[in-house]
């Protein structure tokens, strides 16, 4: 576990100085944009985000949601009793 710290902080550092020097982050994720955002704002992200397996693209800036494509859930409900 202490290596794991240890590597967290040493990548933050990395993305914090990336940041200062201008480098415009993205983060990419196929987690929801909840998950998504929370780490965003823990390392100071603050262009776009990528998230939910490419289903959206959200703007930190704006707090604005660009593009989803999420499947609805009348489909999603369809394709489970169509696998069972």
């Amino acid at each position: 576990m202490e290596h794991y710290l240890i590597r967290m902080v040493a990548f933050h550092k990395k993305i914090k100085k990336a940041i200062e020097k201008g480098t415009q982050i993205v983060i990419a994720s196929g987690r929801p944009l909840s998950s998504a955002r929370s780490f965003a704002n823990e390392i100071g992200a603050n262009h776009y985000i990528v998230c939910g397996n490419g289903s959206a693209l959200y703007d930190i800036q704006k707090e604005q949601i660009l593009y989803n494509k999420f499947i609805e859930r009348n489909k999603v409900l369809q394709i489970i009793k169509i696998c069972e």
